[in-house]
């Protein structure tokens, strides 16, 4: 929690209740603007960021936007902090849009009090059925009808689910290609370049796993779609080589 000048911290187990007491406590006021990060030297954590922001002439709040990732899995819960900086204590509401690129896709908002210094609240939000693709998710504060403050973000959604549905196909289609290399080898037909393309295949396949487990699902997912179009054209390739063997290139 950030307040003006003072940070103050707590940490527990994931097994644990979170504890009632801050149990670090820190005044610094060397920064006046910029982001401030939090890490750890051990084990795993995600890593908190804070915008510190000056106040306008105005004295208008500021308002910060951020999500600890940018690739979200479909129905996934979204964690979102919005950051407030203002010179007053005001009641105000916080607003979220979630485009696509042609429209609005959904709304929600939250009243809230923004009180003096640096106030941070996080949100969570279930991406629902949204399609895979790229969304922006805009923050806006009202304070009445007034837009005092906004920021956005843009994030992808990528769905897991699809991508082990494409390697679920793909395995078949690999072991299909197998048989049909090793009875293109009894008829006689060159098949070194299809057995490359194979193991190849088997390489990556297990990769795209990998990076599902992981949760690098870009990667996963072009790893995924590029194994369905090429064992696909690998398929094709190799059953017109064995259709029509006087047209091989030698």
């Amino acid at each position: 929690e950030l307040n003006g000048s003072t940070l103050r911290a707590k940490y527990w187990s994931s097994a644990d209740h979170e504890p009632n007491e801050w149990m670090i406590t820190v005044e610094d006021s060397t920064y006046s603007n910029g982001i401030v990060g939090l890490n750890v030297w051990s084990g795993h954590a995600h890593i908190a960021y804070l915008k510190v922001t000056p106040y306008d002439k105005q004295g208008q709040p500021k308002v910060y936007l951020h999500s600890r990732q940018k690739v979200f899995d479909s129905n996934e819960s979204v964690p979102v902090s919005l950051s407030v900086s203002s010179p007053k204590e005001m009641p105000a509401t916080a607003k979220f849009v979630v485009l696509d690129s042609l429209r609005k896709v959904t709304e929600f908002s939250r009243k809230l009090t923004v009180k003096n210094g640096i106030d941070v609240f996080e949100y969570q939000w279930n991406t629902g059925t949204y399609p895979d693709g790229l969304y922006r998710l805009q923050a806006q504060l009202y304070s009445g009808t007034k837009n005092i403050g906004e920021d956005e973000f843009t994030f992808r959604i990528i769905s897991s689910e699809r991508i082990r549905h494409t390697l679920a196909e793909v395995k078949p289609k690999l072991k299909a290609f197998t048989s049909q290399i090793e009875k293109a080898k009894a008829q006689g037909v060159p098949v070194d370049y299809s057995t490359v393309t194979k193991r190849v295949a088997e390489d990556f396949l297990v990769y795209a796993e990998d990076d599902l487990n992981k949760r690098k699902l870009e990667r996963a997912r072009r790893i995924a779609d590029h194994l369905a179009t090429s064992m696909e054209k690998a398929q094709a390739e190799l059953r017109q080589m064995s259709d029509y063997p006087e047209k091989q290139l030698h």
